[in-house]
């Protein structure tokens, strides 16, 4: 997915970020890292207290060696019976330095108390040139499923949206299929595309893809299984300047309320941030659009939007912003889908993370390569989790670490944010260019989180491709009173 402003590209080529908008993935706020939800946290919120995490010392190992991998995105899931598995887009550069030579879908699975003599490892060879969306779907079945773009050979070459899952209890990555042509090939710019797994089963998948030509901006949304087409015209908005698309999706950004699907999107700046007050939108395909729109001097960006395991609700989180002093804060829960049209996200309660005279360092925003995503854990609810390599969005450099934040998904109140260098965690690794966590176990307020992180020997210099690196994981404890 094209990024929607320059800070959010920090260290990345533009033709692989994915999802990493910038005002919809970082907070920022005014209160202490002691205010667990803020004054306007709910009654009937769960006592739940602002812990401390850190890495587990000696728990971090390689999964790869030999700067093996020029590969982002990654996502990283906990498997029954205690294996994890994390699957990721790596883009083998050729031997001469020349271009990418097709991206290939890797997985790795493991016991992580016995990493060295249980890792497997499965790779599914693709003509990919893009990849447009890495999810971890679960339910009745669970699994990861990719989302990319490449030719078809059976339609004259032509480009088309492909598809392929990997379920958790296979052993290899499904066959890659082609899902859907790609509408007005070769007259767009600006490529972005995401989806969820309606029944992975039987490879149903809801599928929006954007392109922009000039200064319109083309989405096209559909049920798609293998084969199959976009059958309804896209919706289509004018841009702010030529090729800059008016908004930009976020992952995740797709729930559904039955069998209606709604896809959450973020408003665009030129170059830039939006302006203030920017209404967001919530595309209803067959239905009526929702328009949510902030007072005048606010923005509200959605950084998370997906199904919620009830099934009337959707789970969300919005930073609502003051870009004139940078504070702000989260507001997370979960919204009735009926509700949605009169929706305004400071009705949520407001989540205060760590501030810095009455504003925010920006380095301890979530603003490039950002992951995040709600998981239900240890009998206490969903809970939403955000990682993102520390970065520095005005000199455009890694500062090394990742910034991580967890907050109780139901109620928003923040359980941990640690974030910005001297606070973020791995500090010692300074080119993180991917990273995802999951629960291992979650007792009241001891929490045990698995994570894998990709580590570069460098910056990305431009290109088709990230720079060389290896795969890594390490377990982060976090506990009340450190």
């Amino acid at each position: 997915m094209r990024t929607s402003l320059l800070l959010a590209s920090v260290g990345l080529p533009a033709a692989l970020v994915a999802c990493t908008a910038l005002l919809g993935d970082f907070s920022v706020g005014g209160g202490d890292a002691g205010d667990a939800g803020g004054s306007d946290a709910p009654s009937d919120a769960p006592t739940l207290y602002a812990l401390t995490c850190s890495e587990t010392t000696g728990s971090r190992v390689p999964l790869t060696t030999g700067n093996a991998l020029n590969a982002y995105p990654l996502r990283l899931g906990a498997l029954s019976g205690g294996n994890l598995r994390v699957v990721l887009a790596d883009f083998p550069q050729a031997t001469d330095g020349g271009a990418n030579t097709g991206m290939v879908l890797r997985g790795y699975t493991f016991d992580p108390h016995n990493i060295t003599s249980s890792l497997a490892t499965v790779n599914l060879p693709t003509t990919a040139y893009n990849v447009f969306s890495l999810i971890r779907y679960t339910g009745v079945t669970s699994g990861f499923a990719a989302l990319f773009a490449a030719q078809d050979p059976n339609n004259s070459g032509n480009p088309a949206l492909w598809v392929s899952k990997f379920p958790d209890d296979a052993p290899n990555w499904a066959p890659a299929q082609v899902l859907a042509p790609i509408p007005n090939s070769g007259n767009g710019n600006s490529e972005q595309g995401t989806f969820i797994a309606v029944d992975p089963a039987t490879d149903k998948y809801f599928v929006a893809y954007s392109n922009t030509s000039g200064n319109t901006q083309s989405i096209y949304m559909g049920l798609l299984t293998p084969g199959s087409s976009f059958s309804a015209p896209p919706e289509q908005f004018q841009t702010q300047s030529a090729n800059n698309p008016a908004f930009s999706f976020i992952e995740p950004g797709i729930a559904q309320g039955g069998t209606q699907p709604y896809v959450a999107l973020l408003p665009n700046g030129n170059n830039g941030p939006p302006p203030l007050g920017a209404p967001v939108k919530i595309l209803v395909p067959g239905g009526t659009d929702i328009t949510i729109t902030p007072p005048s001097n606010l923005n509200y960006f959605p950084s998370g939007f997906t199904s919620s395991v009830d099934p009337q609700q959707a789970d969300v989180a919005f930073l609502v912003a003051d870009l004139n002093s940078l504070t702000g804060s989260y507001r997370i829960g979960r919204v009735p889908y009926a509700s949605l049209p009169t929706f305004d996200p400071q009705t949520l309660a407001a989540t205060e993370p760590p501030g810095t005279d009455g504003g925010v360092s920006l380095t301890k925003l979530f603003v490039q390569s950002n992951t995040q995503h709600w998981e239900s854990a240890g009998g206490q609810g969903e809970q939403y989790l955000m990682v993102a390599p520390t970065a520095d969005p005005v000199n455009q450099t890694l500062l090394g670490g990742i910034n991580f934040a967890w907050w109780d998904g139901a109620t928003g109140i923040l359980r941990a944010y640690q974030a910005g260098q001297g606070e973020n965690l791995l500090s010692d690794v300074p080119y993180v260019v991917s990273a995802d966590v999951t629960f291992e176990t979650l007792v009241g307020s001891i929490a045990q989180l698995s994570a894998a992180f990709l580590d570069d020997v460098g910056p990305a210099k431009g290109g088709n491709a990230p720079p060389a690196g290896d795969l890594y994981f390490t377990t982060i404890g976090c506990l009340k009173g450190q």
